[in-house]
């Protein structure tokens, strides 16, 4: 995924393990999108940021918040 166009920051919903997430989110990430974890945060953060070229439609279940991106910097430079 070279220039995504959206963006879907989220947390991991309580009572689903690290691994049940991974496998709901399989067949987005195997359409191309990139799947961002922060580790380390200091205080309340969203955990995960799903990069897409599309709003894509996430598992029941997650509450996101959604932005689409620009790029701020011209391809070439």
């Amino acid at each position: 995924l070279t220039a995504p166009s959206h963006a879907a920051w989220f947390a991991k919903p309580s009572g689903w393990s690290y691994a049940e997430l991974y496998d709901r989110l399989g067949a987005i990430t195997a359409r191309g999108a990139a799947l961002w974890g922060r580790q380390m945060t200091l205080g309340p953060a969203r955990e995960f940021c799903l990069h897409t070229n599309r709003d894509g439609t996430l598992p029941a279940g997650i509450d996101a918040l959604h932005l689409d991106l620009r790029a701020v910097f011209p391809r070439d430079a």
